[in-house]
């Protein structure tokens, strides 16, 4: 049935939703960096990503589903938008790990023995150069950049490649009729969860460049960005009970990570697509909360400065200048997590301003 549905202009749930996604990958690199205090699935920190890109490309289309790109200085005037958006947070935690690179030469062999030896070697100033300009997601695999300095933006450089398709996608989808578009969202799906199984059988670091390459490359993580474009059309668009079809995945779901863990990823995509779908449309007033909007404003400080900082936990752990037990654990991500809100306020937001007050 077709209908033509409104949403308002903030949809709080979906805001909220990503500081739980952020927490996963953090949850994911505490296990990395002490992997006695915390039992998680790795597949959970990629079922995050996945989220992450499909909610982007949902989001980006309900901003820029008035906008016509066709008019001149529409489409760099987006870029220019997108780059002070995200780029100041961006080159942050790379600043901050200035000072770990300095003293890592330093190192002997066995000194960080919760970190992966080629952590150390490939922070190069290279692999810097390489991630101060977003390129390590299009050399993934075939060159070591991805694997040093800030490891989470690696998915922050895939995303700057979504934004320059944007513009050219955002008119196609929306002019799709309603039959297409479910033949779509039917296709995306499948290509998504067929390659985040791949992608989960295989080992991302340790085995062959392609597999690397695959997993972090813009172009083959661009379906899972057009599946949320196409799921954000879909919602607007066609009446379909949402409710009812997440929690028919949700038992799915569950009953696969019990009894068969290793296909947790298979149904990813299409979980998190109907997942997002319905805080769309429904908006629940739970996710509405202004303590859980602010913390979710700050997901994308927590995204990315949370590595430094656990980086530097072990460095003085190591040195034997803290002492870690599950109480200090938690109360570095508590304090990870308020450092990101202050990240938020009082410099992510205020640099955006400043950039589009001085060049738009």
């Amino acid at each position: 049935m077709m209908i033509n549905r409104k949403f308002p202009q903030e949809i709080d749930a979906l805001t909220s939703i990503r500081f739980f996604l952020a927490l996963v990958v953090v949850f994911a690199h505490v296990k990395l960096f002490f992997p006695a205090y915390l039992i998680l699935p790795r597949e959970l920190a990629q079922y995050a990503v996945t989220g992450f890109f499909i909610l982007s490309g949902m989001i980006m289309t309900h901003v820029y589903k008035r906008e016509n790109f066709s008019k001149a200085g529409k489409t760099s005037r987006f870029y220019f938008k997108r780059f002070s958006r995200i780029y100041p947070l961006y080159i942050l935690p790379l600043i901050m790990l200035i000072p770990f690179k300095l003293i890592a030469d330093r190192f002997v062999s066995d000194s960080l023995p919760a970190l992966h030896l080629d952590y150390i070697k490939n922070c190069t100033w290279g692999s810097f150069a390489m991630q101060f300009f977003g390129l390590q997601s299009i050399t993934a695999g075939f060159a070591p950049a991805q694997y040093g300095w800030n490891l989470p933006g690696w998915s922050i450089s895939t995303e700057l490649v979504f934004y320059l398709f944007f513009p050219f996608l955002i008119p196609l989808i929306k002019n799709l009729n309603t039959r297409f578009l479910i033949m779509l969202l039917t296709i995306l799906s499948a290509i998504s969860s067929l390659t985040c199984y791949w992608v989960s059988s295989h080992s991302i670091v340790s085995e062959t460049p392609f597999v690397s390459f695959f997993y972090m490359n813009p172009i083959s993580r661009l379906v899972e960005f057009t599946l949320g474009m196409v799921c954000y059309e879909i919602s607007l668009k066609i009446n379909i009970n949402f409710r009812s079809l997440f929690l028919f995945t949700l038992v799915v779901e569950l009953l696969i990570i019990f009894f068969m863990p290793l296909y947790i990823l298979l149904l990813a995509p299409v979980f998190l697509s109907l997942l997002l779908s319905y805080l769309l449309i429904h908006n629940p007033k739970f996710l509405r909360v202004k303590f859980l909007t602010l913390l979710g404003h700050g997901s994308y400080s927590l995204y990315l400065v949370h590595f430094p900082i656990l980086l530097y936990v072990a460095v003085l752990i190591q040195f034997k200048l803290i002492n870690l037990s599950y109480l200090s654990l938690w109360l570095i991500i508590i304090g990870t997590i308020i450092f990101s809100i202050i990240c938020y306020v009082y410099y992510e937001k205020p640099m955006t301003n400043y950039l589009r007050k001085k060049f738009l």
